[in-house]
């Protein structure tokens, strides 16, 4: 089939944030790139770099790669990677901060955000429009500039899943209203997006994964290696206590040979004790170093949303062997990987998992072609992005 011609992409936010720090951030970072893989260029634009900040100065990711311009409202670009708010209502807010008072933040959407925002793609003459988040609310007026416009929610809810409970998806009615004006609405997970199909019968509604470069998949060395990938929030701290205190005493006394290896920031906020044989790394030169070494790799997540798990699928991207917990599958679908993954809410369940893993070679080479596979069906560029690049002909 021929590649169709380049186009102009917009991706639309109305909180910085969104757009480039945390996971919003990554599920944003990787579109971007598939779409410039494909040859089109891509702008990222921001409706208001003043909502829910009082620093004037926001900088980008150090890792940023620009795709496109970045044009931001209310902003100015300093440099390479920094911009500033001119806005007396954040100089006020800033104030206030280095004062130790908490200004509450304006949370509206005026007039005069939406006018940029309509005259911003209006002259960059977008052949197809990305609202994301927030921005979805002007899903009815930029359709009237653009044939092909989609409003990717992303995931509507904050609503947390938790191991050992019934995963409850309810989409507030604020959010359905927000939506019912879109004509192609995405989701990045399965349970959402079905519940939207039936609220919204008569809407367009596709899945909008995330996709992951696929890595080579290199053979196992002889170190009982488990890995587990965790940045510094409050929900990881809650999953690697779990995996500490419930999980890696049995894996311990049945495997003594066996060493957990924790990457990432995880290790600031760590205060508890650490138990022989873990190693809590912090921050690592080459993250794609631990994936290759490790023999297994797990996701012990205790709390999270219905939206992609970064950790499930890096670790499937590098063919690794994988245990998780229910939280890390998609609540749409607990089938979702079949036998390529160990899938267990039980402590004792999820470390003789890791187990057998550890003792059989021969399983290890199993899984990590079952892995492979799972990546290509779920995470690959093509599985991720497939309905959205049809949809809007790109």
């Amino acid at each position: 089939m021929r590649a169709p011609s380049p186009s102009r992409v917009a991706l639309v936010m109305n909180y910085p944030y969104e757009a480039f720090v945390g996971g919003e951030g990554s599920y944003v970072a990787a579109l971007r790139r598939y779409l410039s893989g494909r040859g089109h260029s891509v702008d990222t634009l921001i409706s208001d770099v003043t909502r829910g900040r009082s620093n004037p100065i926001f900088e980008l990711p150090p890792d940023i790669r620009e795709t496109g311009r970045i044009c931001i409202r209310r902003a100015g670009r300093v440099g390479t990677r920094r911009h500033l708010a001119v806005d007396p209502i954040l100089f006020a807010r800033s104030c206030a901060a280095m004062l130790g008072r908490r200004r509450k933040g304006e949370e509206t959407h005026g007039e005069s955000e939406r006018r940029w925002l309509l005259d911003v793609l209006r002259k960059g003459r977008y052949d197809a429009v990305i609202l994301m988040w927030g921005a979805v609310r002007y899903a009815a007026q930029v359709s009237q500039l653009c044939g092909k416009v989609l409003s990717l929610k992303g995931f509507c809810t904050d609503q947390r899943i938790r191991l050992g409970q019934e995963p409850l998806i309810e989409i507030p009615g604020q959010i359905i209203a927000e939506l019912a004006g879109s004509p192609l609405i995405g989701m990045n997970n399965l349970a959402e997006a079905s519940q939207l199909r039936r609220l919204l019968p008569t809407s367009r509604i596709i899945h909008v994964g995330m996709g992951f470069a696929e890595q080579p998949v290199s053979p196992f060395g002889t170190d009982q290696r488990v890995l587990f990938v965790a940045a510094n929030t409050g929900a990881n701290t809650r999953s690697l206590a779990w995996l500490l205190e419930e999980v890696w005493p049995k894996i311990a006394c049945s495997q003594p040979r066996a060493r957990l290896r924790v990457a990432g920031s995880i290790r600031n906020g760590w205060t508890k004790a650490i138990p022989p044989g873990v190693e809590l790394l912090g921050r690592v030169e080459s993250i794609d170093e631990e994936y290759r070494s490790a023999q297994v790799v797990v996701a012990p997540i205790t709390v999270g949303t219905a939206g992609v798990k970064i950790k499930v699928a890096e670790a499937l991207s590098f063919g690794r062997p994988l245990v998780s917990t229910s939280v890390g599958v998609d609540p749409g679908d607990p089938g979702q990987f079949a036998d390529a993954v160990d899938v267990t809410d039980d402590p004792q369940l999820f470390a003789d998992a890791v187990c057998r893993l550890l003792s059989d070679p021969s399983l290890r080479d199993l899984r990590a072609r079952q892995s492979h596979e799972a990546f290509h069906a779920h995470f690959s560029g093509a599985a991720a992005y497939g309905a959205l690049i049809e949809h809007l002909a790109l």
